[in-house]
């Protein structure tokens, strides 16, 4: 019980573990975002990124091509880019209220 009452108090470890998923929530709508184009409906960023990272991770590792390490950082790669890409156009991620 106490673990459990521990998974919902404030700590280092939480924050962090809550940054990190922020920064690979962003990183993954921005794949998203590049990968459906400029007249593209902002509110599916997120899935569409999903939806592309999957995508890779299936077909690269059925196929053997590279490990999942290196598909993982290979796409990270391509979602920073698809960052700086998206700032220098000023393109927006989500949906317009966000």
């Amino acid at each position: 019980m106490a673990a459990l009452i521990n998974s919902f108090t404030m700590s280092s470890a939480q924050f962090i573990g809550m940054a990190a998923l922020l920064v690979v929530t962003l990183m993954v709508a921005s794949l998203g975002a590049v990968v459906a184009g400029p007249n593209r409906r902002r509110e599916g960023d997120l899935i569409f990124g999903w939806a592309v990272a999957s995508s890779v991770f299936t077909v690269v590792g059925t196929l053997k091509l590279f490990s999942f390490t290196q598909i993982a950082i290979g796409l990270g790669i391509f979602s920073l880019l698809a960052l700086v890409l998206l700032w220098r156009r000023q393109a927006q991620l989500g949906p317009p209220a966000a």
